[in-house]
Order: C-alpha cells, then structure tokens, then sequence
C-alpha cells in the first residue's frame, strides 16, 4: 500500500467476474429436457430459477454504496493533505533562509 494522492475523483477499478466451481451434468440434462418438454408457468420458473453468485452480487454492491457514503471524508482529508503540505513548504522555506544566515556568519 502506497500513499495515493490525488486533487480529482479517480473511482478504483473494480471487476466481478463469478464463475460456480462445480458442474452437474445430471442436472444440466433435467433442465434441458424440462425446457424441452415441460410447459410451466413463466413466473414460477423464475422464482425457481439458480442465479449463481446472485448472493454476492448484492453483496457487492451493497460495499459500492457504502463507499459512496463516505466520499465527503475524501473531501476532507484532500484539504487536510493540502494544508500540510503547504504548512511544510513554509517550515522549510525558513529552514533554509536561517541556514544560510548560519553559513553566511
């Protein structure tokens, strides 16, 4: 982890990609066959339906938000940043003027 600073909103890069682990061969042949021949109501057959990593994905999301709360705190620590950094350029102007009184003496 480095210290990252930045004046403008760069977002982080963030990837989903949920791919199940398992693959059941018997229970691709039933789907396929209840697709075939079964005539089911539309409605059911969605409620019924396995979204795989549908879980997660809220989940994910949800971590999204949560961020996006909290972005005035980024606001915040950007002036804090700015305000050090300004205050250490003026300690060491004067650090270095009072040096080179020392040197000249």
């Amino acid at each position: 982890m480095g210290l990252r600073i930045s004046f403008f909103n760069t977002p982080s890069h963030r990837v989903f990609n949920y791919r199940p682990r398992y693959y059941d061969e018997t229970k691709e042949h039933i789907k396929e066959l209840e697709e075939k021949y079964g005539k089911t109501d539309e409605a059911e057959q969605e409620k019924k339906r396995y979204i795989p990593g549908a879980a997660i994905q809220s989940a994910y999301r949800s971590g999204l938000q949560g961020e996006r709360r909290n972005s005035g705190n980024g606001k915040l620590k950007k002036i804090i940043i700015l305000v050090s950094l300004l205050a250490a350029m003026i300690a060491a102007y004067y650090l270095a003027q009072g040096l080179a009184e020392m040197i000249l003496k």
